[in-house]
């Protein structure tokens, strides 16, 4: 592939029979957003970003069970369920505030809510029914073939639209080419420049261009009700050549749809979406100022990440609980079971693995069905259709793996009562513990107070992220056993190391060898309480 060669022609080497594919989902759990709020690494910087940007993942009021993100789409659902106008909208969120405790109220108006979702026309909707995916016209269509349910749907924005805005607002373009004007990095790890799949864009010389640009997705469900399996899945975009800090602001964040109803038909989703990217695959004419020659500007989706749900969903895979669940390494697992009762499928660790590669992926997908999955695949992914390699652009999520995952599992098995009986139960000192961490004094860059650990269910990734980081080693020292200290801090350690803004191949070999090491195993008794499983 040369500077000339034209990055659609990559996806059209690639042949699908994804019309024949239709994936319907089987499982019934519910997906949950925790918040990501800034860490200690990026204070200073972060203390220029708007705050506006910022109010957008905080709670709407001080104890409000959403966050004004969250409060924003459903807002968006509204309108789009309902067609409703945009005087209309604004009269329902003006009584919104008016029935919000005041106190630390972060009150969200019309101008604020049509910026972040940058409406400046009709929505595209698409709906389906809710049984078998079928697409109807409208919301009130009754599927000829399934029994009459509330239809599903999802809200399309206009992405060519979007990023039309972005590019009018002064100094957009000049921070487009951050990626240029960087520091050189020593050979150090330092941002997604530095990754394997950006440099082959690099060196191809789609990316070579000036005037392209590459982008990330993520989604994650939000929860309408605590008691209703209806949610709101977003699908954001972000330009990876921006800098770190813009791009991840709310303005130079994308909105590429917005499903409503019961977790998403992935595939349904995604290829709906898949021309708007097409579009820039080919290339957008962009005006920069009226009187400035325009430019054609074309990018495309190269990577991105979302919790394990959602990731094997959307990539078409069986869940993790499953044989073969892992979208990385093609290791089957095996069901361990559980005492007294309850089973659990696990996967030991394995010095050497397989890593799963685009064509074998490719080739299993084209053979399997819904009812026969092929080393775990349950058939072709949009995912392939619209980026250049499905498998190894999808990241890891470090929020639900690390901070929502083995940590809160320590956690839990630390302080469980159902625990107490157990050699590294901390149950009986877990007043002290919580004494210690309540009485801490974090400094301002903490937007969460340290709760007790007896309110560990309620506890955000950010609370866990301070917990793994900064709290837990001087609130344990002297009061979990040595040897589990010990061996606690390596797992911390290497953490710490992965998630370094600037990393050396030395410290990722560092990092490895310390995972490696960890040693959570106990003896037979305890081996089903899962301590050596989710810690290694």
């Amino acid at each position: 592939m040369n500077e000339d060669t034209d990055a659609q022609d990559y996806f059209d080497v690639r042949s699908f029979d994804l019309p024949n594919y239709i994936t319907a989902y089987q499982q019934d759990e519910e997906y949950q957003e925790d918040e990501d709020l800034p860490n200690a690494e990026e204070e200073d910087a972060r203390q220029n970003i708007d705050k506006t940007n910022l109010s957008n993942d905080l709670p709407l009021y001080w104890g409000a069970p959403l966050t004004v993100m969250q409060s924003m789409l459903m807002l968006l659902a509204l309108q789009v369920k309902h067609n409703i106008n945009m005087s209309c909208l604004d009269d329902i969120i003006k009584v919104v505030n008016l029935h919000c405790a005041p106190e630390g109220l972060i009150r969200n108006s019309l101008s604020k809510f049509k910026k972040t979702f940058a409406l400046n026309e009709k929505l595209n909707q698409h709906f389906y029914c809710t049984t078998c995916q079928r697409e109807l016209p409208s919301k009130m269509s009754v599927c000829p073939l399934c029994p009459r349910e509330e239809n599903c749907y999802f809200v399309e924005m206009s992405l060519k639209d979007q990023l039309f805005q972005m590019y009018q607002r002064e100094k957009f373009y000049e921070k487009l080419q951050n990626r240029i004007h960087r520091s050189t990095n020593n050979g150090n790890i330092c941002d997604i420049y530095d990754g394997e799949i950006y440099k082959k864009w690099l060196n191809h010389g789609f990316l070579k261009n000036p005037h392209n640009i590459s982008f990330s997705w993520y989604t994650d469900g939000v929860p309408v009700f605590k008691s209703s399996q209806t949610s709101m899945w977003p699908i954001y975009l972000s330009i990876n050549e921006l800098p770190f800090l813009e791009r991840k602001k709310r303005e130079n964040t994308l909105l590429l749809g917005l499903w409503c109803g019961k977790k998403p038909f992935a595939n349904l989703f995604l290829y709906k979406i898949k021309p708007q990217l097409d579009e820039l695959i080919t290339g957008i004419t962009v005006f920069l100022k009226p009187d400035v020659e325009p430019i054609i500007v074309r990018g495309i989706l190269l990577m991105g990440t979302a919790d394990l749900l959602a990731k094997n969903d959307f990539m078409n895979f069986k869940q993790f609980n499953g044989y073969y669940g892992c979208t990385i390494c093609d290791i089957k697992g095996e069901n361990l079971k559980l005492v007294p009762r309850g089973r659990l499928h696990i996967y030991p660790f394995q010095q050497n693995t397989n890593l799963r590669t685009l064509q074998n992926c490719l080739t299993w997908a084209n053979e399997a069905t819904q009812d026969n999955p092929v080393m775990g695949i349950k058939g072709p992914s949009a995912l392939s259709l619209i980026m250049p390699d499905y498998i190894q652009g999808m990241a890891i999520d470090r929020m639900h793996a690390v901070e929502g995952g083995v940590i809160k599992k320590i956690l839990y098995l630390l302080f469980d009562s159902s625990c107490r009986n157990f050699c590294f139960s901390l149950f009986t000192e877990k007043h002290i513990v919580s004494t210690r961490l309540t009485d801490l004094k974090p400094p301002k860059f903490v937007h969460r107070m340290p709760r007790s650990v007896t309110d560990l269910v309620h506890w955000k990734a950010s609370e866990l992220r301070m917990w793994c980081f900064y709290y837990s080693i001087p609130i344990l020292y002297g009061i979990m056993r040595q040897d589990y200290f010990d061996n606690y801090l390596l797992l911390v350690t290497a953490v710490s190391l992965l998630s370094s803004d600037n990393i050396s191949n030395s410290k990722l070999n560092a990092a490895e060898d310390l995972i490696k090491s960890l040693k959570f195993c106990m003896d037979r008794d305890t081996v089903q309480l899962l301590f050596i499983y989710y810690c290694t």
